[in-house]
């Protein structure tokens, strides 16, 4: 099934070491045939992992990204790459804790052939609309990467917060039950959807959290559930990712902390001046130049006309957000009054609104 979805032309030998290396345990398939696809096909691996806080996202994507590493050697060799199967390795400069991260930097070029854990992947993927330029970059230096025949594993905490433009790039999605349970969903290629994991399918049934494993089988993307194995804990290399984590994770979370609530008090007194018709627009071509000449008279650094054009863009899903939510209140507080009035005539007492 998973050669079909991933249209892989596959032979008998390659299917004989299928079934000797993988053993029958799914992530070693899955590992397997996902580096038979970057093999043959010359292409690219992008992979989302999903769930909640303490599921073990971090650690199957790096169990799987080690799988990947090593039938990647393999097959390389099978097909006479030998000097290309040498470089591929898997290692702590592999798994990419944050945009901080020197180690990042492979994300807009990989060596070829490697396989990447990106531990924090909202970082880079916006969890709103691809408005900002660093969304953009990172979704077109993943595009021009391909040729390096790379794997991304994109640790995500909620496959809901992640914009379509980031979803349509994953060949599968793997979403965590548990420390050592995960869902696996890999969309057919032949046909391109907006939303290739299907949200609201997925919505849907998270209601019947007991059964969600089964109905999940009904999601047209639905490849197989699969026992996750962890890192050991007492490793060296667990003990260096935690080292690194520490170091690039923290400092970077508290200044995206910092820069974004005082990014929501400037969207705070924009949408003030707009409410009282201080200023009017009517595009985003009007925020734009707002933005621009409150960034001039701050004397900002930097490139302006950009963080301008990333500023007007995330502004004007703030403020719609915003105007979405004044008219939910508004008509909560008119079915609330209705309710009042049906309530009153019942009883005969009057309520004033």
């Amino acid at each position: 099934m998973i050669a079909k979805r991933l249209q892989i032309p596959y032979t008998d030998e390659d299917f004989r070491l299928y079934k000797k290396l993988t053993g029958e345990v799914r992530i070693r398939q899955l590992a397997f045939m996902l580096a038979l696809f970057k093999v043959k096909r010359k292409a690219h691996i992008q992979v989302g992992i999903s769930g909640a806080l303490g599921n073990g996202k971090s650690t199957t994507g790096m169990v799987m990204a080690k799988y990947d590493s090593k039938y990647t050697r393999i097959l390389l060799k099978v097909y006479q790459m030998k000097e290309e199967a040498a470089k591929v390795k898997f290692g702590l400069s592999h798994v990419i804790i944050s945009p901080k991260d020197p180690d990042s930097k492979f994300i807009r070029k990989p060596d070829p052939w490697n396989a990447y854990v990106v531990d924090e992947g909202e970082s880079f993927f916006s969890t709103g609309e691809a408005t900002t330029a660093s969304f953009k970059s990172t979704r077109r230096a993943i595009i021009h990467n391909r040729k390096m025949h790379p794997s991304m594993y994109w640790i995500f905490p909620n496959i809901f917060k992640m914009p379509n433009a980031a979803l349509e790039l994953l060949e599968m999605f793997t979403m965590k039950l548990d420390v050592d349970k995960a869902l696996n969903l890999m969309p057919s290629r032949v046909i391109q959807l907006p939303d290739k994991f299907d949200r609201k399918y997925i919505e849907k049934m998270s209601k019947w959290t007991s059964i969600f494993h089964l109905t999940m089988r009904h999601h047209s993307a639905y490849l197989n559930n699969m026992h996750t194995p962890k890192v050991k804990e007492d490793s060296k290399f667990w003990k260096g990712y935690l080292a690194k984590y520490e170091k690039y994770a923290t400092t970077d979370a508290e200044k995206q902390k910092k820069n974004e609530s005082a990014k929501l008090t400037l969207f705070k007194e924009v949408a003030t001046m707009l409410d009282k018709k201080v200023y009017n627009f009517e595009s985003k071509k009007d925020l734009y130049m707002l933005f621009e000449n409150m960034l001039k008279n701050e004397h900002a650094k930097g490139n302006i006309q950009k963080i301008a054009e990333n500023l007007s863009g995330e502004f004007y899903e703030y403020y719609e957000n915003k105007i979405s939510e004044k008219l939910v209140v508004s008509l909560y507080r008119i079915k609330d009054a209705k309710s009042l009035t049906a309530a009153a005539e019942d009883t005969g007492e009057t309520y004033e609104n």
